[in-house]
């Protein structure tokens, strides 16, 4: 259960929350939705009790709350092979192996330095590392922007039957996959946000291919009206 109330925050220049609360209290994937600059990464960090300042409580957290970005990067000098090597225990090394062919990182990708990798390579190998860790909340935060439909709806199918006893908070701006794949979508969508989050439900697919178009339009109609 993650569970906040009363939460205010403010930069120096503008107030993103006042007095808001929000309530996810079931394992799965949820989304976080709204317009750029609206306060989804500051959430986001919030929630992961990163040290971001302003006035923040919360009523429940779940333990082991991760949160991963689209600006992270292996180290420079390290092949992602070596990589892997250095923190992947031994009793980890069977999911690693079925996240790399899931993942689609084949062996020049293994073998490669993150500046021989795209921006799309780079995000998967890097939200790949975060599954291999122990959570029970891992917030992705765009962190599959620069891959192509096929793949990022391959992979998000695959996180919902592998690790489908923990919980996740997806950030993006991909209205297919936020509204198909995510049971929950909080929406931020006013400056600031004030009061009650709104929170819709989504389609909650395993599958992108077994899509409900009417059904469909019909989330993504709701989606917009807030």
């Amino acid at each position: 259960m993650l569970k906040i109330s009363d939460l205010t925050f403010s930069y120096p220049n503008r107030e993103v929350f006042k007095d808001s609360s929000l309530l996810l209290s079931d394992i799965g994937f949820h989304a976080l939705f709204g317009p750029s600059g609206v306060g989804k990464s500051t959430l986001a960090k919030i929630i992961a009790s990163m040290n971001i300042g302003g006035n923040v409580s919360f009523d429940v957290l779940p333990n082991r709350i991760l949160y991963c970005h689209n600006k992270e990067r292996i180290p420079l000098w390290q092949t992602v092979a070596q990589h892997f090597k250095d923190i992947v225990s031994h009793e980890k090394r069977s999911l690693l192996n079925d996240l790399l062919v899931e993942f689609s990182i084949d062996d020049s990708k293994l073998f490669a330095k993150p500046n021989e990798l795209s921006t799309g390579e780079s995000n998967r190998i890097n939200l790949l590392r975060y599954l291999l860790q122990d959570f029970d909340l891992l917030i992705m935060d765009e962190v599959l922007s620069g891959v192509d439909e096929k793949t990022r709806d391959n992979i998000l199918s695959y996180i919902k039957r592998a690790f489908d006893d923990k919980s996740f908070i997806y950030i993006s701006h991909d209205v297919k996959s936020v509204v198909v794949f995510c049971k929950e979508i909080i929406v931020l969508w006013d400056l600031p946000v004030c009061g009650e989050i709104k929170i819709l439900k989504g389609m909650n697919m395993n599958e992108s291919s077994e899509v409900d178009y009417g059904k469909f339009n019909e989330c993504v109609q709701c989606l917009f009206r807030h």
